[in-house]
């Protein structure tokens, strides 16, 4: 396969990603970061980067507050999936309940943000978040 080709492809992957993401936010009101993991898995994209925790794995933060992390481990391709839809204002990353995700060890041992939006952290917290239809495109 030709490197055009190749491009071609992914690109097209991308799309459908973007399309299911952006589907199933509408039809369940909000999504968890591990859903587009396993949303991405389903249409044979790589969820994950070369390894858990590594310092090639992209991931998600929190905008304007980097000590909050909201997800690591991703793959490129999720990771521009999701930044192109946040800054595009199709999808809005709002703070939930750590309770919505099933833990799994993901975020080694980063605390909760408790106060994700009040306060600054200096050492790394997580930040849970549920991608849900911004304002301006619900």
């Amino acid at each position: 396969m030709s490197k055009a080709s190749t491009e071609r492809m992914m690109q097209n992957l991308d799309e459908a990603l973007s399309f299911a993401i952006v589907a199933k936010v509408r039809a369940h009101g909000g999504m968890r970061l591990d859903e587009v993991e396993q949303l991405a898995d389903a249409l044979g994209i790589p969820p994950r980067g070369l390894g858990e925790l590594t310092p090639g794995d992209l991931g998600l933060g929190g905008c304007n507050r980097p000590g909050l992390v909201s997800w690591v481990g991703m793959s490129n391709d999720i990771t521009c999936v999701l930044s192109d839809l946040i800054s595009m204002q199709v999808l809005d990353a709002v703070p939930t309940a750590a309770s919505e995700y099933c833990l799994d060890h993901r975020h080694g041992e980063l605390p909760v943000a408790a106060q994700p939006l009040d306060s600054r952290y200096d050492k790394r917290h997580w930040l849970p978040v549920l991608l849900v239809l911004s304002a301006r495109d619900s």
